[in-house]
C-alpha cells in the first residue's frame, strides 16, 4: 500500500491512468444508475420515441434493445472501470469506448456535428489517453 501511494504521487503517467478510470468509471455507474432510476422500462421507451432520423428510421425493436442494453453496459463499464484490477480495466476501457463511439454514430447519423466534436470527440480522446497510460503503466 505505502509503495503504491508513492507511485501515485510521483509517477505522473501513473497519476493520470489511475484519475482517468476512477473519473469515467464514476461517470459511467452515475449515468447507468440514473438511467435505472427511470425505471428499466422507461429509458427504453424514450429511446424508441426520440426524436431524429435514426429513431424514425432504425426498427423499434433495435431501438428497444439498445434502450435495455445501454445501462447495463454502462454499468457493467463502470464497475471494470472502479475495479482496480489491471485485466478488468482494459475491458472497461474497451467497453467505454465501444459506448462512446455508439453515441457519436447517433449524433453523426442526425447531422449533430457541433455535438460530436465538442462533446463525445473529447472524451474519446480522453478514453484513448486513459487506456494508453494505463496499459503503459500496467507493464512497469
Amino acid at each position: 500500500m505505502k509503495n503504491c501511494c508513492k507511485k501515485f504521487f510521483t509517477d505522473p503517467e501513473y497519476f493520470g491512468a489511475v484519475a482517468l478510470r476512477l473519473t469515467f468509471g464514476l461517470v459511467f455507474v452515475l449515468a447507468a444508475v440514473a438511467k435505472f432510476r427511470m425505471g428499466f422500462s422507461g429509458f427504453a421507451d424514450i429511446v424508441v420515441s426520440g426524436e431524429g432520423n435514426l429513431a424514425s428510421e432504425m426498427p423499434a425493436v433495435i431501438l428497444q434493445a439498445y434502450g435495455y442494453a445501454l445501462p447495463i453496459l454502462e454499468l457493467i463499464a463502470g464497475v471494470l472501470l472502479l475495479s482496480g484490477c489491471k485485466k478488468h480495466a482494459k475491458y472497461g476501457f474497451g467497453l467505454a469506448g465501444i459506448i462512446y463511439l455508439t453515441f457519436v454514430f447517433g449524433q453523426a447519423y442526425d447531422a449533430n456535428i457541433a455535438v460530436v466534436g465538442t462533446e463525445y470527440l473529447p472524451s474519446l480522446l480522453a478514453l484513448y489517453f486513459g487506456f494508453h497510460l494505463f496499459a503503459k503503466t500496467s507493464k512497469k
